[in-house]
């Protein structure tokens, strides 16, 4: 005898995986919008709603380097989205497309919306000196606004998107689906060409893969604001710590190589210097609880280099003492 599945578990199967993984970011609406200037950290209206982190390298895992953080709020007129990317080369990026051109071909965000019933994205772009581009389905449509403020060692982006370019509004509770992806093509100090959350695998336009954009009420304020970021966040601090402890468990050997390499001469001013950041991921595991994400990435970072280099440097303390003249 065949037994028959439940229609409702057919069903379930039927659908994309992408579907039921997609991460939700809780888009709240805001009474009074930001102003429209490229500053993001202290405008209230962005301080009253959550922000999400831990940008994915395009098809990999998590990047390393140079971090973004995105934000999302309506009102009933506009979508409001904004970027702060880290950016400490920001001093060599040089734009050089204008308005209308490829700007996805230097260093600038893209964000890509798709709103119900709709079978093609809304593409947004805008490079570091705030030259737009629409493409996808919003080809040529310049009736929405961005800014861009360049800082010493970020740059953000603000975007205000109002839904007449989308030709429909959302009711609170509806839920449309969009992508915060960044192009790095300065990468003096390091970083990843494409970033995005959330993860895509080998382009920026993976509509199935496209977080969920949920409408919500109204902003619950900064204080709220910061603790849901926190919980939006969760899972990539987990990652940073399980990183950062995986790391710091190399403590007792890295301890040995530190006092051999420090009593040879030749590397013990290399040992002093890489000894300082493996003390500051020690030390940033004991406040771990407080600890922002950047800081455990950058401990993180910076502890494995050095534990790294210390063990290629303590290869050289022991050539250095076996050739050494009696």
């Amino acid at each position: 005898m065949i037994r028959r599945l439940p229609i409702i578990v057919l069903l379930w199967a039927a659908l994309p995986t992408a579907f039921w993984a997609a991460p939700l970011y809780p888009c709240y609406r805001l009474a009074a919008p930001p102003q429209m200037d490229g500053e993001v950290a202290r405008d209230p209206a962005w301080q009253s709603v959550p922000g999400v982190s831990g940008f994915y390298r395009l098809g990999f895992g998590r990047t390393k380097d140079k971090q973004s953080l995105a934000y999302a709020a309506w009102d009933p007129e506009n979508l409001y989205v904004a970027l702060v990317c880290e950016e400490p080369d920001i001093g060599a990026i040089q734009p050089l497309q204008k308005e209308g051109g490829d700007l996805w071909l230097e260093d600038s965000i893209e964000i890509f919306v798709l709103p119900p019933k709709q079978t093609s994205a809304f593409h947004f772009i805008v490079n570091t000196a705030g030259a737009r581009r629409a493409a996808e389905v919003a080809e040529g449509n310049y009736d929405w606004q961005a800014a861009v403020k360049r800082g010493r060692d970020e740059y953000s982006v603000e975007l205000e998107l109002p839904f007449a370019v989308f030709e429909q509004a959302p009711s609170q509770g509806a839920a449309w689906r969009i992508a915060f992806c960044r192009n790095i093509f300065t990468t003096t100090s390091g970083g990843d060409k494409f970033t995005s959350w959330p993860a895509l695998q080998s382009r920026f336009l993976e509509p199935a893969n496209f977080a969920r954009l949920k409408f919500r009420g109204a902003a619950p304020g900064p204080e709220k604001a910061l603790a849901e970021q926190r919980k939006l966040n969760a899972a990539y601090r987990k990652e940073l710590l399980s990183e950062l402890e995986s790391v710091l468990a190399q403590g007792d050997e890295v301890a040995r190589i530190i006092e051999q390499t420090q009593n040879v001469a030749k590397t013990a001013s290399r040992s002093a210097e890489l000894r300082r950041p493996w003390n500051k991921a020690r030390r940033l595991w004991r406040r771990r609880e407080t600890a922002s994400l950047a800081q455990l990435r950058e401990a993180t970072v910076a502890g494995s280099s050095a534990a790294r280099a210390l063990y290629d440097l303590k290869y050289e303390a022991l050539m250095e003492q076996l050739f050494a003249e009696p």
